[in-house]
């Protein structure tokens, strides 16, 4: 029974993951479902691969995280320009999808390392790959959404300005708060 609890839980902070705001901001400058794919698929390869290891060395050093936190500030301001500007800024999913995977180490992947790393090798593997999985479909599928649902909207610019400064503002909250922890 209590595994199924920690399963729900980690499942539901899947969820809330995908939508935090440097992700759908991301999302705005990708231009294709094939992207979304790619980013949904290399965030989760990210976060396996370089954000576990990276959650124990944070108990050592900080920076890292404040670089996490500095990509979600740069994704903003990228979308950000883009939509001022009217230009189109074109990468791949996978070069930010392993960075803010690897990188942004936001509440929601903290909670789940803690929590992966205190229940034992199979119940944290089963927790991690449900996190993953999880996470990585919704970011696919909120990318899908978005797109229809910026074409039904004649304010593009304008929700990406939104979405922009909320990414910005989402990472530099962390930013500070994780300086000033620092400098206190």
């Amino acid at each position: 029974m209590f595994s199924i609890i920690i399963l729900s839980i980690v499942i539901l902070l899947g969820l809330e993951h995908a939508i935090e705001p440097d992700h759908i901001a991301t999302l705005r400058l990708l231009h294709s479902k094939k992207e979304y794919i790619k980013f949904g698929i290399t965030h989760g390869i990210g976060f396996v691969l370089i954000a576990i290891p990276i959650v124990i060395l944070m108990s050592i050093n900080n920076v890292i995280k404040e670089i996490g936190y500095g990509v979600g500030i740069i994704v903003g301001l990228l979308l950000l320009y883009s939509a001022l500007k009217d230009k189109e800024i074109e990468f791949t999913g996978s070069i930010f999808g392993i960075a803010q995977g690897a990188f942004a180490l936001t509440p929601s992947k903290v909670l789940v390392a803690v929590i992966v790393s205190s229940v034992g090798l199979i119940y944290g593997a089963i927790y991690l790959s449900s996190f993953i999985v999880v996470s990585s479909l919704m970011i696919i599928l909120v990318g899908v959404l978005l797109d229809k649902i910026t074409v039904l909207v004649k304010y593009t610019k304008v929700f990406n300005v939104v979405i922009a400064l909320l990414s910005i503002a989402y990472s530099g909250y962390y930013l500070f708060s994780s300086y000033y922890d620092n400098n206190r």
